[in-house]
């Protein structure tokens, strides 16, 4: 939810961080359940939509279930741990070990999708994994999105962890949006 305007840079008003219930009972599947997907789901669900989240693994939190294992990451993995009871609470369902296998396009937009042998249709598709997975699991999307989907450039990132003696700021996350830095975010887990 909005807890800053990037507009303005003000904190954004109770009113403001409400969000409306606009559409209900539409079913919309979501491919992906990492905490892009988490999120989504639950933007999804608090909107009116009825949720289904497939993800391939046999837990949520993609990238973050590294967390898990990382006892400098505590702060992670609640926050993923949260936002999963939070989508299971708000009735999203949760379909683990379902790795899609198609998304199928009828009329010009995507329509159904075949995970463990069932094919089932929704009103909305979202996919919050890699555009390249969505070009094998729908391979008859129109040629010039493909292109453009293939022409997407990605770059990898290294996370170096360091145990400091104090604190290097008050600031949690902070941004680095300068091309002469060679680090885009400093995140100070003691905050």
């Amino acid at each position: 939810h909005c807890t800053v305007n990037p507009v303005n840079l003000m904190t954004c008003s109770e009113e403001e961080r409400q969000i409306k219930k606009t559409v209900e009972g539409k079913k919309l599947v979501i491919v992906g359940g990492g905490i892009a997907g988490m999120k989504a789901a639950e933007f999804a669900a608090a909107r009116g939509f009825r949720v289904i989240l497939f993800e391939k693994e046999r837990e949520l939190g993609g990238i973050l279930r590294y967390a898990d294992f990382d006892r400098f990451k505590t702060t992670l993995k609640r926050y993923k741990d949260n936002v999963a009871k939070r989508i299971a609470k708000m009735g999203v369902d949760i379909r683990l070990n379902s790795p899609v296998q198609r998304i199928v396009l009828e009329g010009g937009r995507a329509a159904a999708v075949e995970s463990d042998g069932r094919r089932e249709t929704y009103d909305r598709i979202l996919v919050t994994a890699a555009p390249e997975v969505l070009l094998k699991l729908a391979p008859d999307l129109p040629r010039d999105f493909r292109e453009r989907l293939v022409k997407i450039k990605y770059l990898a990132n290294a996370c170096l962890v360091m145990k400091l003696d104090r604190s290097l700021s008050k600031t949690y996350w902070l941004n680095i949006n300068d091309a002469s830095i060679p680090f885009v975010a400093v995140v100070e887990h003691t905050n």
